[in-house]
């Protein structure tokens, strides 16, 4: 090998390092500018949790409500350490417990005392990553909601709660790998390698039928993954869904907006996921949702697909 490729292998390794580190984890530096503050600093009501002496809460297998009371603060993620203790039945993986957070913030500030569901998702003690929610809360907050409910009925012990969090660097070196490997065959298929040149494709008598079993399968391989992934086509969040039928009706929005919102068009709504009058993580532009993505994985895969 010579050195000039080396090189260029060893810069992949660094390349894909800094994608994980910089990229992968640009939570952990968002989150450096937070004033972190735990639970324990604001009137707190816990519903069908025990307080334990150590100064966990206890679900024994029921769903547990915790209310954070908040003096009109920025919210911008929670930190939440679930765990099965050691006594209890372990024939779920350690700590899996659904979250739903609600929130009352200034989007709901009319005279209204409701709360609204801002996320939805599982906690998992040995997943270092799913104990950091981040949302993103509209204007200052006045009440956070934590409903939590056991899987499979098991014992959960919550060891600690914390508001706008610091999130550590969480390195995975699964996912460098990954990175690396995909630079490696980018790298292969290059425009001036010798995949490209018809001296190379002709030294065997199949070269070309290899290739394009090759780009086919590839091709195959997305649309196979739409299929088997049922998220990939269902009625909740799916932007480039959404896109795909959008450009096969012949226009460009995927939705109407919602009167109730109309006031903030122009902005992306990060901060109303799962709110029921809004659609997610899109862009209002009159009266008309949008989709801010790029369009090359709509065109590639989703349209073809959605055509067929």
């Amino acid at each position: 090998m010579s050195k000039k490729k080396f090189a260029i292998h060893i810069l992949f390794i660094v390349i894909a390092i800094a994608i994980e580190i910089f990229i992968c984890n640009i939570r952990t530096f968002q989150s450096l500018f937070y004033a972190e503050r735990d639970i324990s600093e604001y009137p707190v009501q816990i519903d069908r949790a025990e307080l334990l002496p150590n100064g966990d809460w206890e679900i024994d297998g029921e769903s547990a409500v915790v209310s954070v009371f908040i003096n009109d603060e920025k919210i911008n993620n929670i930190f939440m350490d679930v765990e099965t203790p050691d006594d209890s039945d372990l024939s779920t993986e350690n700590g899996v417990c659904d979250l739903t957070l609600y929130i009352q913030d200034e989007l709901l500030s009319g005279g209204e005392s409701k709360t609204r569901s801002v996320v939805q998702r599982k906690l998992l003690h040995n997943v270092e990553s799913s104990k950091y929610i981040f949302f993103e809360s509209f204007g200052n907050a006045k009440l956070v909601q934590l409903e939590l409910k056991p899987q499979s009925g098991n014992i959960l012990r919550i060891h600690g709660i914390k508001l706008n969090a610091h999130k550590p660097i969480i390195f995975s070196f699964a996912r460098v790998a990954l990175f690396i490997i995909l630079s490696e065959i980018l790298f292969i298929f290059r425009p001036s390698s010798w995949t490209w040149k018809r001296r190379a494709l002709a030294q065997g008598k199949h070269g070309n039928v290899i290739l394009c079993i090759f780009y086919a399968g590839f091709i195959l391989l997305m649309f196979v993954l739409m299929i088997k992934n049922p998220p990939m086509w269902h009625d909740g969040f799916n932007p480039y869904a959404d896109y795909a039928k959008a450009l096969a009706e012949g226009h460009l929005y995927v939705g109407e907006v919602n009167s109730e919102i109309a006031s903030y068009e122009g902005k992306m709504l990060s901060w109303a996921q799962n709110d029921e009058r809004v659609m997610f993580d899109h862009a209002l532009y009159k009266g008309r949702y949008y989709v801010y993505f790029g369009v090359l994985p709509v065109l590639v895969t989703y349209l073809p697909y959605y055509l067929l």
